[in-house]
């Protein structure tokens, strides 16, 4: 957005916090593009548990962040029923009411939360000048919660040179005859279906080797249930992978697997993983769970959730015909660089910007 506009944004967010069950925190990088403040947590996820990271306040501190800064628009990447939506829409209205406010949303099934966060939502929702979902099941879902504010599809982006191919060219996949390098990236819990795919792997008839990385929960249970498979000694369980490395293991996977399935108050909502790994020229066999099938496309093979013997002739096809993988991959990079890159999805918030402040576009 800088470099489109010449303007930094300032960026709030807080000091740390707990995601896919291990401690995370914010991150600066080189760039001068924005300004970053990094703020302390109120009711954070130490008080309520890793699976209800929605439920923070950041410190009172922001209001002054913010009169410092005078933005023209305020964005909150959180769901309308959270605690920092609701402080940023409560904010917006004391101390900003000339200021347009943005709301992110990912919620891809329609819940109805109980007392105050009914409240909230519904508050946000009616402060909102406009809200960006993540896909279309998401818009479906803010519209039939009432939402009578503009609904703008936005994807998640990703940043496309350093996700990318090998530095050498494109992946020929069609010259690497060895076993067909599967991965798999995420928390290693039960919705994840990480159970289906070692499955999958149990009875491959073709050389392979699956590496699983990340943590959580069902890990010790996978790892024991892994070694013993007749596949064990092709199968590792790296832990997670810091975000600066995961690039280049991406680039060591011939296929990424997605395996996720539908729980009754969960399913995938984007899998920021899929593009990063498409963005590789790393083809995505993801499941029909949740967004997932929309996000794929034409990059990857779309198969059904917790069928792991779909999953297993998808990998064995994929093994034996470089040729169609090769395919798939060239088909993954072009999909992120139309759809996903972060100059695409910049551009396509900066127009809808220019429109809430009433300029030329």
């Amino acid at each position: 957005m800088a470099r489109l506009t010449g303007e930094r944004e300032l960026l709030l967010t807080p000091a740390d916090w707990t995601e896919d069950f291990h401690d995370t925190g914010s991150e600066r990088d080189n760039s001068n593009e924005y300004i970053l403040r990094a703020r302390r947590t109120l009711l954070n996820w130490k008080a309520w548990g890793p699976k209800r990271f929605q439920l923070f306040l950041l410190s009172p501190r922001i209001v002054s962040d913010l009169r410092e800064y005078q933005p023209d628009i305020i964005v909150v990447d959180s769901e309308p029923f959270g605690l920092l939506a609701f402080e940023l829409a409560l904010i917006r209205r004391l101390f900003f009411a000339r200021t347009a406010l943005v709301v992110h949303s990912s919620q891809s099934l329609y819940k109805n939360y109980p007392f105050p966060f009914s409240r909230t939502e519904a508050f946000v929702l009616a402060e909102a000048t406009t809200l960006f979902a993540r896909t279309e099941a998401v818009r479906q879902v803010l519209l039939r919660k009432g939402c009578r504010q503009p609904v703008h599809v936005i994807p998640h982006g990703v940043d496309t040179q350093r996700f990318s191919p090998v530095p050498q060219g494109p992946r020929d996949d069609t010259a690497h005859q060895g076993p067909l390098r599967i991965g798999y990236v995420g928390a290693v819990a039960r919705h994840k279906g990480v159970d289906t795919l070692l499955e999958a792997a149990d009875g491959l008839r073709t050389p392979f080797t699956l590496s699983i990385a990340g943590d959580g929960p069902a890990r010790q249970h996978l790892e024991a249930k892994a070694r013993t498979s007749p596949a064990a000694s092709r199968i590792r369980f790296r832990g997670s992978v810091p975000n600066a490395e995961l690039p280049n293991f991406l680039r060591t996977l011939d296929v990424l697997v997605v395996p996720s399935i539908t729980m009754p108050n969960w399913n995938e909502q984007f899998g920021r993983i899929i593009i990063e790994a498409m963005a590789c020229a790393v083809p995505v066999i993801g499941s029909t769970c949740g967004s997932i099938p929309e996000i794929v496309g034409e990059g990857g093979v779309v198969f059904p959730e917790k069928d792991a013997g779909n999953l297993r002739t998808t990998l064995e096809r994929l093994a034996t015909d470089r040729s169609a993988l090769q395919g798939l991959s060239q088909r993954a990079r072009q999909r992120v660089m139309e759809h996903f890159s972060w100059e695409i999805v910049a551009r396509r918030i900066l127009k809808i910007y220019h429109e809430l402040l009433g300029l030329a576009t």
